[in-house]
């Protein structure tokens, strides 16, 4: 989206020898100006994410041998 505003979305669909053509339908969308705010996700520290592999290798070993 790039500002506010309203914008109509027409549905339409066409007939063919078997079937008549539906009625076309409208929605109109009404878009207001606000606030966003973005949220930073926690992330891992390498460290964690080291100590992970090693761990997932280590199960991985043991269940080979």
């Amino acid at each position: 989206m790039v500002a506010a505003g309203t914008c109509t979305v027409v549905a339409s669909q066409a007939g063919d020898a078997n079937w008549l053509p539906a009625a076309d339908v409208s929605q109109t969308i009404t878009i207001v100006a606000g606030f966003s705010t973005v949220t930073q996700l926690p992330t891992l520290s390498h460290w964690v994410l080291l100590l992970l592999a090693v761990l997932m290798g280590t199960l991985a070993w043991r269940r080979i041998n």
